[in-house]
Protein backbone atom coordinates (compact mmCIF):
# COMPACT_ATOMS: atom_id res chain seq x y z
CA UNK A 1 0.00 0.00 0.00
CA UNK A 2 1.09 3.43 -0.78
CA UNK A 3 -0.02 6.89 1.65
CA UNK A 4 -1.80 9.66 -0.47
CA UNK A 5 -2.22 12.77 1.26
CA UNK A 6 -2.28 14.78 -1.88
CA UNK A 7 -5.85 16.18 -1.49
CA UNK A 8 -5.36 17.76 1.53
CA UNK A 9 -2.07 19.61 0.64
CA UNK A 10 -2.33 22.94 0.08
CA UNK A 11 -1.04 24.95 -3.06
CA UNK A 12 0.47 28.53 -1.93
CA UNK A 13 -0.55 31.41 -4.80
CA UNK A 14 2.19 33.97 -4.75
CA UNK A 15 1.02 37.70 -3.21
CA UNK A 16 1.67 39.34 -6.57
CA UNK A 17 2.37 38.94 -10.02
CA UNK A 18 5.59 38.41 -12.31
CA UNK A 19 6.90 41.60 -13.71
CA UNK A 20 7.06 42.58 -17.16
CA UNK A 21 10.40 43.33 -18.34
CA UNK A 22 10.18 46.44 -20.75
CA UNK A 23 13.51 47.72 -22.92
CA UNK A 24 14.29 51.23 -22.20
CA UNK A 25 13.13 54.22 -24.69
CA UNK A 26 16.13 56.51 -25.13
CA UNK A 27 14.64 58.39 -28.86
CA UNK A 28 13.21 61.39 -25.80
CA UNK A 29 16.93 62.35 -24.97
CA UNK A 30 18.55 61.91 -28.68
CA UNK A 31 15.85 63.50 -31.20
CA UNK A 32 14.67 66.40 -32.42
CA UNK A 33 11.27 67.17 -31.40
CA UNK A 34 11.13 71.00 -32.52
CA UNK A 35 7.67 70.52 -34.72
CA UNK A 36 6.02 68.66 -31.84
CA UNK A 37 4.15 71.64 -31.31
CA UNK A 38 3.24 72.97 -34.62
CA UNK A 39 1.99 69.69 -36.07
CA UNK A 40 -1.27 70.36 -34.93
CA UNK A 41 -3.20 69.54 -37.88
CA UNK A 42 -2.05 68.20 -41.05
CA UNK A 43 0.13 65.17 -41.69
CA UNK A 44 3.02 66.36 -43.11
CA UNK A 45 6.02 68.92 -42.21
CA UNK A 46 8.06 70.34 -45.20
CA UNK A 47 11.44 71.56 -44.71
CA UNK A 48 13.57 72.63 -48.25
CA UNK A 49 17.22 73.16 -48.29
CA UNK A 50 19.26 75.37 -50.73
CA UNK A 51 21.59 74.05 -53.36
CA UNK A 52 25.28 74.10 -52.79
CA UNK A 53 27.62 76.52 -54.60
CA UNK A 54 30.91 75.75 -56.34
CA UNK A 55 33.97 78.87 -56.20
CA UNK A 56 35.04 79.45 -59.94
CA UNK A 57 38.08 81.58 -61.60
CA UNK A 58 36.97 84.94 -62.07
CA UNK A 59 37.77 85.72 -65.73
CA UNK A 60 40.58 88.04 -66.82
CA UNK A 61 38.51 91.02 -67.59
CA UNK A 62 36.35 90.45 -64.06
CA UNK A 63 33.88 88.45 -66.12
CA UNK A 64 31.43 85.79 -63.51
CA UNK A 65 29.68 82.50 -64.27
CA UNK A 66 26.05 83.06 -62.69
CA UNK A 67 24.93 79.35 -61.04
CA UNK A 68 21.48 78.82 -60.43
CA UNK A 69 19.87 78.54 -57.08
CA UNK A 70 17.49 75.70 -56.28
CA UNK A 71 15.75 74.78 -53.39
CA UNK A 72 14.49 71.12 -52.78
CA UNK A 73 12.08 70.08 -50.69
CA UNK A 74 12.12 67.42 -47.73
CA UNK A 75 8.97 65.43 -46.07
CA UNK A 76 8.13 64.11 -42.52
CA UNK A 77 5.18 62.59 -43.26
CA UNK A 78 3.30 60.87 -40.43
CA UNK A 79 2.81 57.41 -41.68
CA UNK A 80 2.82 55.37 -38.41
CA UNK A 81 -0.28 54.24 -36.58
CA UNK A 82 -0.23 51.60 -34.23
CA UNK A 83 -1.90 49.64 -31.87
CA UNK A 84 -2.02 47.21 -29.02
CA UNK A 85 -5.97 46.31 -28.11
CA UNK A 86 -7.34 43.76 -25.72
CA UNK A 87 -10.59 42.71 -24.30
CA UNK A 88 -11.39 41.95 -20.45
CA UNK A 89 -14.50 40.20 -19.55
CA UNK A 90 -16.25 41.29 -16.26
CA UNK A 91 -16.49 38.24 -14.51
CA UNK A 92 -13.24 37.13 -15.31
CA UNK A 93 -11.90 40.20 -13.65
CA UNK A 94 -14.25 39.86 -10.66
CA UNK A 95 -12.71 36.26 -10.48
CA UNK A 96 -9.12 36.70 -10.79
CA UNK A 97 -7.61 36.57 -7.62
CA UNK A 98 -5.25 39.72 -8.15
CA UNK A 99 -7.44 42.53 -10.08
CA UNK A 100 -10.50 44.43 -10.18
CA UNK A 101 -11.72 44.64 -14.17
CA UNK A 102 -10.29 48.26 -13.96
CA UNK A 103 -7.14 47.21 -12.04
CA UNK A 104 -6.53 44.47 -14.72
CA UNK A 105 -7.16 46.29 -17.73
CA UNK A 106 -4.92 49.20 -16.15
CA UNK A 107 -2.15 46.73 -15.81
CA UNK A 108 -2.27 45.43 -19.31
CA UNK A 109 -2.78 48.96 -20.48
CA UNK A 110 0.27 50.43 -18.77
CA UNK A 111 2.33 47.34 -20.30
CA UNK A 112 0.54 48.17 -23.97
CA UNK A 113 1.61 51.71 -23.23
CA UNK A 114 5.20 50.34 -23.23
CA UNK A 115 5.17 48.51 -25.72
CA UNK A 116 4.31 51.33 -27.92
CA UNK A 117 6.50 53.56 -26.67
CA UNK A 118 9.36 50.89 -27.58
CA UNK A 119 8.30 50.44 -31.23
CA UNK A 120 8.52 54.33 -31.04
CA UNK A 121 11.87 53.89 -30.09
CA UNK A 122 12.63 50.59 -32.35
CA UNK A 123 11.82 53.00 -35.44
CA UNK A 124 13.76 56.16 -33.91
CA UNK A 125 16.76 54.28 -33.68
CA UNK A 126 16.29 52.06 -37.41
CA UNK A 127 15.83 55.09 -39.10
CA UNK A 128 19.10 56.78 -38.08
CA UNK A 129 21.12 53.67 -39.11
CA UNK A 130 19.98 53.50 -42.49
CA UNK A 131 20.46 57.63 -42.81
CA UNK A 132 23.94 57.88 -41.72
CA UNK A 133 26.54 59.52 -44.16
CA UNK A 134 29.01 57.42 -42.50
CA UNK A 135 29.51 53.80 -41.74
CA UNK A 136 32.04 51.99 -40.24
CA UNK A 137 31.61 48.90 -41.87
CA UNK A 138 32.71 48.09 -45.75
CA UNK A 139 30.22 47.25 -48.51
CA UNK A 140 31.15 45.05 -51.20
CA UNK A 141 28.08 43.53 -53.79
CA UNK A 142 25.00 44.51 -51.65
CA UNK A 143 26.67 43.82 -48.51
CA UNK A 144 28.01 45.23 -45.23
CA UNK A 145 30.37 43.79 -43.27
CA UNK A 146 30.04 44.49 -39.86
CA UNK A 147 33.05 45.15 -37.35
CA UNK A 148 34.19 42.83 -34.33
CA UNK A 149 34.71 45.00 -31.36
CA UNK A 150 36.81 44.12 -28.95
CA UNK A 151 39.35 45.61 -26.25
CA UNK A 152 42.05 46.51 -28.63
CA UNK A 153 40.26 48.39 -30.95
CA UNK A 154 36.85 49.54 -29.23
CA UNK A 155 38.49 52.77 -27.81
CA UNK A 156 39.68 53.36 -31.88
CA UNK A 157 36.22 52.74 -33.04
CA UNK A 158 35.03 55.74 -30.94
CA UNK A 159 37.53 58.15 -32.05
CA UNK A 160 36.94 57.59 -35.51
CA UNK A 161 33.25 57.89 -35.15
CA UNK A 162 34.13 61.60 -33.65
CA UNK A 163 36.29 62.01 -36.56
CA UNK A 164 33.93 61.20 -38.76
CA UNK A 165 31.22 63.43 -37.69
CA UNK A 166 33.42 66.03 -37.52
CA UNK A 167 34.70 65.76 -41.19
CA UNK A 168 31.17 65.35 -41.99
CA UNK A 169 29.62 68.01 -40.46
CA UNK A 170 33.03 71.08 -40.73
CA UNK A 171 31.96 71.58 -37.26
CA UNK A 172 35.23 71.20 -35.27
CA UNK A 173 33.59 71.58 -31.82
CA UNK A 174 30.19 69.43 -32.12
CA UNK A 175 27.84 69.80 -29.32
CA UNK A 176 25.15 67.51 -27.73
CA UNK A 177 27.24 64.62 -29.05
CA UNK A 178 25.65 61.27 -28.34
CA UNK A 179 25.59 57.17 -28.73
CA UNK A 180 23.36 54.64 -28.88
CA UNK A 181 25.36 51.48 -28.09
CA UNK A 182 24.12 48.10 -27.45
CA UNK A 183 25.34 45.88 -24.11
CA UNK A 184 28.20 44.12 -25.79
CA UNK A 185 29.24 47.25 -27.44
CA UNK A 186 29.03 49.15 -23.95
CA UNK A 187 30.25 45.47 -21.81
CA UNK A 188 33.99 45.95 -24.42
CA UNK A 189 34.54 49.95 -23.53
CA UNK A 190 33.94 49.51 -19.76
CA UNK A 191 36.26 46.51 -20.03
CA UNK A 192 38.78 49.03 -21.43
CA UNK A 193 38.27 52.34 -19.76
CA UNK A 194 36.81 51.42 -16.48
CA UNK A 195 33.43 53.05 -14.56
CA UNK A 196 35.82 55.39 -13.02
CA UNK A 197 34.31 58.61 -12.29
CA UNK A 198 37.07 61.09 -14.25
CA UNK A 199 36.74 58.47 -17.64
CA UNK A 200 32.68 57.83 -17.82
CA UNK A 201 31.50 61.31 -15.97
CA UNK A 202 28.57 61.18 -14.62
CA UNK A 203 26.11 58.29 -15.09
CA UNK A 204 22.43 58.12 -14.99
CA UNK A 205 19.81 56.03 -15.70
CA UNK A 206 17.47 58.63 -17.02
CA UNK A 207 16.37 57.83 -20.82
CA UNK A 208 18.89 54.95 -21.10
CA UNK A 209 21.87 56.94 -20.63
CA UNK A 210 24.96 55.28 -18.87
CA UNK A 211 27.95 57.65 -18.85
CA UNK A 212 29.79 59.78 -21.08
CA UNK A 213 33.10 59.13 -22.80
CA UNK A 214 35.30 61.35 -25.28
CA UNK A 215 32.35 63.72 -25.64
CA UNK A 216 29.66 61.42 -26.20
CA UNK A 217 27.08 61.01 -23.90
CA UNK A 218 25.81 57.12 -23.63
CA UNK A 219 22.64 55.72 -23.84
CA UNK A 220 22.42 52.02 -23.86
CA UNK A 221 19.90 50.33 -25.21
CA UNK A 222 19.10 46.45 -26.49
CA UNK A 223 16.78 48.26 -29.62
CA UNK A 224 19.45 49.16 -32.23
CA UNK A 225 18.61 47.66 -35.41
CA UNK A 226 19.85 44.52 -36.70
CA UNK A 227 20.85 43.70 -40.23
CA UNK A 228 20.81 40.04 -41.72
CA UNK A 229 22.00 39.03 -45.07
CA UNK A 230 21.24 35.75 -46.88
CA UNK A 231 23.43 35.05 -50.11
CA UNK A 232 21.16 32.77 -52.08
CA UNK A 233 22.68 32.78 -55.74
CA UNK A 234 21.33 29.19 -56.66
CA UNK A 235 17.85 27.85 -56.53
CA UNK A 236 16.74 26.01 -52.97
CA UNK A 237 16.18 21.87 -53.40
CA UNK A 238 12.33 20.74 -51.63
CA UNK A 239 12.44 21.07 -48.15
CA UNK A 240 15.23 23.04 -47.76
CA UNK A 241 14.66 25.69 -44.46
CA UNK A 242 15.89 29.32 -43.54
CA UNK A 243 15.10 30.25 -39.81
CA UNK A 244 15.05 33.82 -38.90
CA UNK A 245 14.65 34.57 -35.52
CA UNK A 246 12.78 31.31 -34.28
CA UNK A 247 10.63 31.19 -37.64
CA UNK A 248 11.07 28.32 -40.13
CA UNK A 249 10.38 29.26 -43.81
CA UNK A 250 10.39 26.01 -46.16
CA UNK A 251 11.03 25.36 -49.98
CA UNK A 252 8.41 23.24 -51.35
CA UNK A 253 6.41 22.95 -54.71
CA UNK A 254 3.54 22.86 -53.33
CA UNK A 255 2.85 25.90 -49.96
CA UNK A 256 0.60 23.56 -48.28
CA UNK A 257 1.38 24.53 -44.43
CA UNK A 258 2.39 27.63 -42.35
CA UNK A 259 5.64 28.47 -43.25
CA UNK A 260 5.88 26.47 -46.71
CA UNK A 261 7.27 28.49 -49.53
CA UNK A 262 6.29 28.09 -53.33
CA UNK A 263 10.18 27.35 -55.09
CA UNK A 264 9.83 29.82 -58.06
CA UNK A 265 10.71 29.29 -61.71
CA UNK A 266 14.30 29.98 -60.99
CA UNK A 267 16.29 31.27 -57.64
CA UNK A 268 15.24 35.26 -58.28
CA UNK A 269 11.80 33.93 -58.14
CA UNK A 270 12.39 31.49 -54.58
CA UNK A 271 13.86 34.64 -52.91
CA UNK A 272 11.19 36.86 -53.76
CA UNK A 273 8.56 34.49 -52.76
CA UNK A 274 10.49 34.40 -49.39
CA UNK A 275 10.86 37.78 -49.18
CA UNK A 276 7.27 38.12 -49.18
CA UNK A 277 7.33 35.32 -46.78
CA UNK A 278 8.75 37.24 -44.03
CA UNK A 279 7.19 40.24 -44.46
CA UNK A 280 3.64 38.97 -44.42
CA UNK A 281 3.18 40.38 -48.26
CA UNK A 282 0.89 39.58 -51.48
CA UNK A 283 0.99 35.78 -52.11
CA UNK A 284 -0.42 34.57 -49.16
CA UNK A 285 -1.68 31.06 -49.83
CA UNK A 286 -0.50 30.76 -53.18
CA UNK A 287 3.57 31.75 -53.34
CA UNK A 288 3.70 31.21 -49.09
CA UNK A 289 1.77 30.23 -46.34
CA UNK A 290 1.79 32.75 -43.75
CA UNK A 291 3.04 31.47 -40.55
CA UNK A 292 1.13 31.68 -36.91
CA UNK A 293 0.29 34.23 -35.29
CA UNK A 294 3.05 33.51 -32.92
CA UNK A 295 5.33 33.95 -35.18
CA UNK A 296 4.12 36.57 -37.24
CA UNK A 297 4.76 38.23 -33.46
CA UNK A 298 8.26 37.30 -34.07
CA UNK A 299 8.39 39.00 -37.14
CA UNK A 300 7.00 42.40 -35.61
CA UNK A 301 9.38 45.01 -37.34
CA UNK A 302 10.77 43.06 -40.07
CA UNK A 303 11.76 44.05 -43.39
CA UNK A 304 13.21 41.67 -45.98
CA UNK A 305 14.31 43.50 -49.40
CA UNK A 306 15.45 41.12 -52.24
CA UNK A 307 18.68 41.83 -54.54
CA UNK A 308 18.07 39.71 -58.05
CA UNK A 309 21.59 41.67 -58.44
CA UNK A 310 23.73 40.71 -56.00
CA UNK A 311 21.89 37.49 -55.92
CA UNK A 312 21.25 38.42 -51.57
CA UNK A 313 18.12 39.09 -49.39
CA UNK A 314 18.44 41.89 -46.87
CA UNK A 315 16.81 41.52 -43.78
CA UNK A 316 16.13 44.18 -41.28
CA UNK A 317 14.67 43.90 -38.05
CA UNK A 318 13.81 46.83 -35.74
CA UNK A 319 14.62 47.12 -32.41
CA UNK A 320 15.81 43.56 -32.16
CA UNK A 321 19.57 44.14 -31.72
CA UNK A 322 20.74 40.39 -31.95
CA UNK A 323 18.80 37.85 -34.40
CA UNK A 324 19.70 34.10 -34.35
CA UNK A 325 19.53 32.88 -37.92
CA UNK A 326 20.17 29.39 -39.74
CA UNK A 327 19.50 27.80 -42.84
CA UNK A 328 19.81 24.15 -44.15
CA UNK A 329 20.26 25.28 -47.84
CA UNK A 330 21.98 22.21 -50.06
CA UNK A 331 24.09 24.58 -51.71
CA UNK A 332 27.01 25.27 -49.22
CA UNK A 333 27.31 28.65 -50.81
CA UNK A 334 24.52 29.83 -49.87
CA UNK A 335 24.17 31.24 -46.16
CA UNK A 336 23.52 33.95 -43.89
CA UNK A 337 26.82 35.76 -44.00
CA UNK A 338 28.59 35.69 -41.14
CA UNK A 339 30.19 39.09 -41.37
CA UNK A 340 27.02 40.79 -42.28
CA UNK A 341 24.93 39.64 -39.16
CA UNK A 342 25.17 43.33 -37.61
CA UNK A 343 23.72 45.12 -34.62
CA UNK A 344 23.76 49.33 -35.40
CA UNK A 345 25.07 51.21 -33.03
CA UNK A 346 24.83 55.12 -34.07
CA UNK A 347 26.82 57.96 -33.25
CA UNK A 348 25.99 61.38 -33.95
CA UNK A 349 24.98 65.00 -32.50
CA UNK A 350 21.31 65.19 -30.98
CA UNK A 351 19.13 66.19 -33.25
CA UNK A 352 19.77 64.98 -36.60
CA UNK A 353 16.75 62.97 -36.80
CA UNK A 354 13.34 64.23 -36.23
CA UNK A 355 10.30 62.96 -34.53
CA UNK A 356 6.43 64.14 -34.39
CA UNK A 357 4.62 62.07 -32.00
CA UNK A 358 1.09 63.90 -33.05
CA UNK A 359 -0.88 61.18 -30.36
CA UNK A 360 1.02 59.82 -27.64
CA UNK A 361 0.22 56.90 -26.63
CA UNK A 362 -2.75 56.29 -24.43
CA UNK A 363 -5.82 53.68 -23.58
CA UNK A 364 -9.61 53.83 -24.61
CA UNK A 365 -11.88 52.43 -22.67
CA UNK A 366 -15.10 51.02 -24.76
CA UNK A 367 -17.84 49.39 -24.07
CA UNK A 368 -17.79 45.92 -26.33
CA UNK A 369 -21.51 45.33 -28.04
CA UNK A 370 -23.28 42.43 -27.09
CA UNK A 371 -20.24 41.85 -25.07
CA UNK A 372 -19.88 41.50 -20.77
CA UNK A 373 -16.44 43.73 -20.75
CA UNK A 374 -14.36 46.16 -21.70
CA UNK A 375 -11.99 46.87 -24.55
CA UNK A 376 -9.12 48.56 -23.96
CA UNK A 377 -7.01 50.08 -26.59
CA UNK A 378 -4.08 51.85 -26.69
CA UNK A 379 -2.75 53.94 -29.77
CA UNK A 380 -0.09 56.27 -31.46
CA UNK A 381 0.15 58.07 -34.73
CA UNK A 382 3.94 59.22 -35.13
CA UNK A 383 6.50 59.92 -37.95
CA UNK A 384 10.06 59.59 -38.04
CA UNK A 385 12.78 61.31 -40.45
CA UNK A 386 16.29 62.20 -40.88
CA UNK A 387 16.24 65.12 -43.09
CA UNK A 388 19.04 66.14 -44.98
CA UNK A 389 20.98 68.20 -42.70
CA UNK A 390 21.14 65.56 -40.21
CA UNK A 391 22.17 62.93 -42.61
CA UNK A 392 26.39 64.37 -42.12
CA UNK A 393 25.53 64.33 -37.99
CA UNK A 394 25.13 60.48 -37.89
CA UNK A 395 27.98 57.54 -38.07
CA UNK A 396 26.80 54.29 -38.28
CA UNK A 397 28.95 51.38 -36.14
CA UNK A 398 27.64 47.89 -37.24
CA UNK A 399 28.77 45.72 -34.75
CA UNK A 400 28.96 42.05 -35.69
CA UNK A 401 26.45 39.81 -34.13
CA UNK A 402 27.19 35.96 -35.39
CA UNK A 403 30.13 35.70 -32.34
CA UNK A 404 27.38 36.72 -29.50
Amino acid sequence: MANNLDPSIEEMWSKRQQIVHHKQPIFQAIANMEEKETLKKGDTVHRTYRSRFSVNDMGAEGSFTRQDVTDTDESLSIDKEKEVSFYVKSLDAIQTKYHTLSKTGNKYAEDAGKDLYNNIDADFLAEMASSADGNAGTTAAGVTSGVTVTTANVVSTVTTAYQNILTQTNDMNPSGLFAAISPQFYNTLIQVVGARETQMGDGTTRNGRVGSYFGFDLYLTNATSHTSVLALATQPTANDTVVYNGVTFTFVATPAVAGDVDLGGDVDASRANLAAAINGGAGAGTTYIEVSATDRALLNGVTAVNDDTNNVLVITANGKSVVAVSETLTDGTDEFTAAAQVQNNVFGIKGATDMVIQKAPNCLIKDRDGYVGKDFVSWTAYGVKTFDEGDAMLYTVPVRTDGF
